[in-house]
């Protein structure tokens, strides 16, 4: 049985030519697919928050681009979105905040004014779509697999769009399919002796979401100064560009707001990483409940999500892990060969800074999900598709209902999801053992 998987998984009997084409082949269907299987769905409240945000810098009320203080970050909008949603476009949906730097409300701000959002959501779904897509092939290239093409790609398609990795990304129109198709362009560029390009990617990705700037670090762990430097100047004239467009009270406004969120812990159905698990286990009695603002806690039990403030012992706790943890991987990147770093390591560290972050969600992994993939070629197609399984099936989106039936969402989730990333680290772990 195993001679027989071997010979679907490995592509060493076709030639380059038709690997190619079986490969634009298989990323444009699952382009296709992603679309088609989610537009049904669409809401893209994520899309919409930046939508709302850039329609209120644009007309220069700048108190209603980003949160009001309330002292904890509970993911509630500005004061006057919801009402104005439901009088102007007539939408009465849950709204989410805006949390991206300023320069993004003023690109989107920039969006024609009678341009129905429908149309908005519809070519996001389509961008993301082939950005996915664009990534699976990054990381085919930078791990330089030898798996089948139509395999590699049927099994990411497939853990992407049937759990909240990948679904809900595309349903929310979520930047965040940018982020990673950006850090995965940084990784490729790197891996392939394109220094600055690598770097400019990796200042993109950051200027979206703060936290791939940590990546840059290991880049002087292993010498790799031009894409470093890159990565520090690209992103400086991208700060600056930001501040000079939009002025420095909207990025006050940021600033606090990412304070804010540091000094929380939230927990949703969809939020994966170690703070998550902890509030869970130790600390549900001392959680709020925040009502989704599409239900006002009028259901029963509510729709919405846990808050509390996080402890500064926590707070201290988990910056020591993140230290720790940056520390470890400083030390790995500086002692593995170049081969490693790119089919094992690289993996570990952008699901282990992930997980330490202080709010991370499902979406976070979707690099995660498209190197885990590779296993079956690290670790043989048994044990690899063993750990792979063993990694997605909890999270499985068909499963959902089964925690939902026993009221066990909110935490049997995040924790399943954790457990289930690392024990794809673990994989990685085993496949640089089984390589050195």
């Amino acid at each position: 049985m195993f001679d027989w998987l071997t010979r679907c998984f490995v592509k060493k009997n076709i030639n380059p030519d038709m690997q190619s084409r079986l490969l634009f082949l298989a990323l444009t269907g699952f382009a296709f697919t992603a679309y088609f299987y989610i537009r049904q769905v669409l809401p893209s409240l994520d899309l919409m928050a930046m939508w709302l945000a850039g329609k209120f810098q644009a007309a220069g009320d700048l108190s209603q681009v980003y949160p009001p203080d309330m002292g904890i970050f509970t993911m509630y909008p500005p004061d006057l979105w919801a009402g104005y949603l439901r009088a102007e476009h007539g939408f009465d949906v849950a709204v989410y905040p805006f949390l991206y730097p300023p320069i993004w409300a003023w690109i989107s701000g920039y969006l024609p004014a009678d341009l129905a959002f429908y149309y908005i959501a519809q070519m996001a779904l389509m961008s993301n779509s082939m950005l996915l897509a664009a990534s699976m092939f990054l990381v085919l290239r930078v791990t330089n697999c030898r798996m089948n093409p139509i395999i590699y790609v049927g099994l990411s398609g497939a853990i992407l769009l049937f759990t909240p990795i990948g679904s809900v990304a595309l349903a929310q129109g979520q930047l965040q399919i940018l982020v990673s198709f950006l850090i995965l362009l940084a990784l490729e560029r790197s891996r392939f002796d394109a220094p600055v390009a690598a770097g400019i990617a990796l200042a993109l990705a950051a200027s979206l979401k703060l936290y791939p700037a940590l990546f840059a670090l290991f880049w002087l762990a292993t010498g790799e100064r031009r894409a470093f430097l890159s990565f520090v100047i690209f992103g400086a004239i991208l700060a600056g560009l930001s501040i000079f467009l939009t002025g420095w009270p909207l990025h006050a406004d940021f600033l606090h707001q990412i304070s804010t969120i540091t000094n929380t812990v939230l927990i949703t159905g969809v939020t994966v990483n170690i703070d998550a698990v902890v509030g869970l286990i130790f600390f549900t009695d001392q959680m709020t409940i925040v009502p989704s603002l599409d239900t006002y806690g009028l259901q029963s039990p509510p729709s919405g999500w846990f808050v509390m403030h996080r402890p500064l012992i926590w707070k201290m706790l988990s910056n020591v892990g993140l230290l720790a943890v940056l520390a470890g991987l400083w030390w790995l990147f500086r002692s593995l060969p170049v081969r490693l770093r790119y089919t094992v390591l690289w993996p570990v560290a952008l699901t282990l800074v992930a997980l330490m972050a202080p709010i991370a969600w499902t979406y976070y992994y979707i690099p995660t999900v498209l190197f885990a993939v590779t296993l079956p070629g690290l670790l043989g197609y048994r044990k690899g598709l063993a750990l792979l399984a063993l990694g997605a099936v909890p999270m499985l989106t068909k499963i959902i209902p089964l925690y939902l039936s026993l009221h066990w969402l909110v935490w049997m989730f995040p924790v399943v999801s954790v457990m289930g990333l690392l024990i794809w680290c673990v994989g990685f772990g085993l496949g640089a053992r089984q390589k050195l």
